[in-house]
């Protein structure tokens, strides 16, 4: 039986299907925007573009071979059509209801866990379709993860440098094809290490359920929000964060409560004093508070 990765509990994904996917973006980051979902299977072939309302600097154009020109969206030199996000991503679950049948999926790319993953899951929060998305997947699968496991230690495990293993495979030669079909390359890497690795029982055994995901997406979040408390240690913000307490709870905590609002909210932290005066200084310098009615 197949069971979740590291942290993932009593989750079973021995009936899964798999869906590669990837996601191209108009920066670095897995907060930037989307600009183009693409999925594939044996049986099938998914993509959808967007266009970003804040562009695409040359950096990304020379990784993705996307670029806004006139006003349209191209990819290596040819225009394509581009959709609003939620119609992009309503046609990318319908894609996922045509391969999965009556199985949920489980969506696999080369980096799910620290990129992708939390990039799709933002874009579903965003669009507020997280029960339309669940219903349908089960949870997220990263082949580098995977690769890094079955490879001697020290072996390269970039998509690149997997895919260069394949006999005929010249990554230069099909530069442009490469970086506008990953999940092409990615399906072909699966196929050719299908019966050696066992690589789809590989996949299966390191998945990470949507839940999780999300439960680590937003407790990332509400880390990277406490940096605006400059004084706070890097491991104060990930204790806080776990805690389920962003930036957003102590300000509402403080504007409505004053310190005593504070200090409650983080009754149950663990956090020594000093930690609670940095928080207190911050909050009583940068967040006017709400006065009380008078009773």
């Amino acid at each position: 039986m197949a069971r979740a990765g590291e942290g993932v509990e009593n989750a079973d994904f021995s009936d899964c299907c798999q869906v590669i996917y990837y996601l191209s973006h108009n920066g670095s980051k897995r907060t930037d925007e989307i600009c183009k979902i693409a999925a594939c299977t044996e049986e099938g072939q998914f993509s959808r573009y967007i266009m970003p309302s804040n562009g695409i600097p040359k950096r990304k154009t020379n990784f993705t071979r996307l670029k806004i020109i006139n006003g349209e969206l191209e990819e290596n030199g040819r225009i394509v059509t581009t959709f609003p996000e939620r119609t992009a991503f309503t046609d990318f679950l319908e894609f996922l209801d045509d391969q999965r049948g009556l199985r949920r999926v489980i969506l696999v790319t080369h980096n799910a866990q620290e990129f992708h993953g939390p990039s799709i899951l933002r874009l579903v929060t965003d669009l507020g379709m997280m029960e339309e998305f669940q219903s349908r997947v089960a949870g997220f699968a990263s082949t580098l993860t995977v690769f890094r496991k079955v490879f001697p230690a020290g072996t390269p495990c970039s998509l690149k440098a997997i895919a260069s293993n394949i006999p005929d495979f010249n990554w230069a030669d099909r530069r442009a094809y490469n970086a506008t079909h990953r999940e092409q390359i990615l399906l072909n890497v699966i196929r050719y290490y299908r019966n050696d690795l066992s690589i789809e029982n590989q996949i299966k055994n390191s998945t990470v359920s949507v839940r999780a995901e999300s439960t680590k997406l937003e407790t990332s979040d509400r880390k990277d929000s406490l940096k605006r408390i400059s004084r706070l240690s890097i491991q104060m913000r990930i204790k806080i964060a776990k805690a389920g307490i962003g930036y957003e709870n102590l300000v509402e905590a403080y504007r409505y409560g004053g310190n005593i609002g504070v200090l409650e909210l983080l009754r149950n932290v663990g956090i020594r004093q000093h930690v609670e005066n940095t928080i207190l200084e911050h909050l009583r310098v940068s967040v006017p508070q709400t006065p009380q009615p008078i009773e």
